[in-house]
């Protein structure tokens, strides 16, 4: 059956489609035709893909109906489409993150995200674009263009995990596996008006992802997380389920297992929330927001305290975040190139330079063990910082970016926000303190601004508690006014080519 009548596979989430394909309403084949038949007319003006899997997706549904017709267990993702980023191997399909040196990279094995997906029944469509090497805020590379954001072809999805956000908020995808290195989850969900999850640092393995290019050294060993986006924190949930816990080869990954039952009823709930930053701007829509939301939140009978951690500097995670990605990254170049690099950097002043990511990684290329074992001294304060100031806690809710989403721009480019230029990095200073410290974000959509673009709340919880964060944040959005699913109505117009600019952190 393919649900005719019905409403539209494009409207639907993960847990949905996988209930009406168990309860024979639907056909996994007849899903993953109507969401091709959806991409081929909407999807060419978004440009979410970097790979689209037509034949092997439904060949792939078909095994699955075969399956659920023998009367074989199957779980709540079976026959379910999903998606994941090109920074992630997938057996039979190219994974060039972008790179024109990976335009014939081929994996011979699915990344254990992949792969537990599949294992669950779940039905790969394609793979979502990237920028380069996944190193930009907007999603553009010379091999599959630039995607554009689905409520309006004039903003950018965000980066790195663009194609995914526009994919699920499109209706391409219920599902996409991705990953956030400084806000790669984060920032798309909240341009493009879907529900993210970065987990807590190591819960999941990045084994098949690029970077690090195949066959190179990992140098980076803190900050990444693999995340989902999707169109439901139920959603969320369903998928880390099933991607979480040690893979083998990822050595970072302890067994700490993942608790997806609730640690307790819906009820009261005690909440920090923050619009307010020395030195970070905040859109007076997205500011303004956040405080309704802790007015609803109170009106529901939630403890709600407008408060932030001891000596909370959003800048100096930004820099410390900046010393410790270039003193990893750093670590894999052979040492010429680090001496000519922190050349560079001294040539141009950027160790002092004023946005404060840049500065911590202009002074963290190529650093000695000892400048390297501060910075992380300086990380381990921090963790102890927001964890220390969660304890008292179920979460704290803050801005995923101080805009909405930004028109197509030159890399680099600075941002206009509250009447002033800022920084193109001031996207992310909200979201680089949790990947230095490793805690579990969820992003929660909470309405539109005065042109109709969508923003979001970051609800933070405690180290391994992303189950507890979940049961906050699905809460949350059952407080909030749904958003309404995106189409790729508001697509039109021509979409730009890449744009080239100065380098920027891995999103």
């Amino acid at each position: 059956m393919n649900g005719a009548g019905g409403p539209s596979a494009a409207g639907l989430g993960a847990l949905q489609l996988g209930a009406e394909i168990r309860a024979g309403r639907r056909s996994s084949e007849g899903v993953v035709a109507e969401l091709l038949d959806h991409i081929a007319r909407t999807g060419p003006a978004v440009n979410a893909f970097a790979v689209l899997d037509g034949e092997g997706a439904l060949r792939s549904a078909r095994e699955a109906d075969a399956a659920l017709a023998r009367g074989e267990a199957c779980g709540v993702l079976h026959g379910v489409p999903f998606t994941a980023k090109d920074a992630f191997a997938a057996r039979g399909l190219p994974a060039s993150c972008g790179e024109a040196a990976l335009r014939e990279y081929h994996p011979g094995a699915d990344a254990p995200t992949v792969a537990r997906l599949r294992a669950a029944g779940a039905v790969l469509l394609g793979k979502t674009n990237v920028p380069t090497l996944c190193g930009d805020y907007q999603t553009s590379n010379p091999l599959a263009g630039t995607t554009a954001n689905p409520w309006s072809s004039d903003r950018t999805p965000g980066g790195s995990s663009g194609g995914s956000a526009a994919a699920v908020a499109a209706g391409f995808s219920p599902l996409d596996v991705c990953s956030d290195l400084g806000g790669s989850v984060r920032i798309p969900a909240h341009y493009c008006g879907v529900f993210g999850l970065k987990p807590t640092s190591r819960r999941v393995p990045m084994t098949g992802h690029v970077p690090p290019l195949p066959g190179k050294p990992r140098g980076l060993r803190n900050l990444a997380s693999v995340g989902l986006m999707a169109r439901s924190v139920a959603d969320l949930r369903a998928g880390i389920e099933v991607i979480a816990g040690p893979d083998g080869a990822d050595t970072t990954v302890p067994p700490v297992p993942f608790r997806g039952a609730r640690s307790r009823p819906p009820g009261r709930r005690r909440v920090a929330w923050t619009t307010t930053f020395v030195g970070a701007p905040l859109d007076f829509a997205l500011r303004a927001g956040i405080e309704q939301l802790g007015a609803t939140l109170t009106s529901a009978g939630w403890e709600t305290e407008e408060t932030l951690p001891d000596g909370c500097d959003l800048l100096d995670a930004a820099e410390v975040y900046g010393g410790v990605f270039a003193a990893e990254l750093s670590s894999t170049y052979h040492p010429d190139r680090q001496d000519a690099e922190r050349e560079q950097y001294l040539a141009r002043g950027l160790t002092d330079a004023e946005e404060p990511y840049t500065r911590g990684y202009a002074r963290g290329v190529g650093a000695t063990m000892h400048a390297y074992t501060r910075l992380m001294l300086r990380r381990d304060a921090w963790i102890r910082r927001i964890e220390a100031f969660l304890t008292g806690y179920d979460a704290w809710l803050l801005p995923v970016s101080p805009t909405v989403a930004i028109p197509h721009s030159r890399r680099g480019a600075p941002v206009r926000m509250e009447g002033r230029d800022w920084p193109y990095l001031a996207q992310a200073w909200y979201c680089f303190p949790f990947n230095l410290t490793d805690h579990p974000a969820v992003v929660v959509p909470l309405g539109v601004d005065a042109e109709g673009l969508p923003f979001a709340v970051q609800v933070v919880g405690r180290l391994w508690d992303d189950a507890a964060l979940l049961d906050v944040a699905e809460e949350i959005a059952a407080l909030v006014p749904p958003l309404p699913l995106c189409r790729g109505a508001a697509i039109g117009g021509r979409v730009g080519s890449e744009v080239d600019g100065s380098a920027v952190a891995n999103a």
